[in-house]
């Protein structure tokens, strides 16, 4: 342990656009009921289902996961390590939906 505390050059950030990361509205509309896709609704537990509402109107889109981004993130907000080579995190923090 030590209690030299490091000094880091400094650095410029530049940020860029990744509008291929972004999905609007009526592109998950279009996806909606595709068996290929999966959609992931990272709000909390209560507003997917719909018992909390903080917008127009509650609930979640049909047929969408409920991935809590919380569940994803230790307290320190680090990412939490996945649990498999394929890089999903551990599945009891989700809520697929059935059929």
């Amino acid at each position: 342990m030590t209690t030299e505390v490091p000094s880091p050059a400094p650095a410029t950030f530049t940020p860029r656009l990744q509008p291929e990361l972004r999905a609007e509205a009526a592109d998950v509309l279009a996806m909606v009921g595709d068996a290929n896709t999966l959609i992931v609704d990272a709000r909390d537990p209560l507003q997917y289902q719909g018992k909390v509402v903080r917008g127009s109107r509650g609930g979640h889109i049909p047929g969408a996961a409920n991935i809590p981004a919380k569940s994803l993130v230790n307290d320190d907000g680090t990412w939490k390590p996945s649990t498999s080579s394929g890089g999903s995190w551990p599945r009891q923090a989700w809520s697929l939906p059935s059929g």
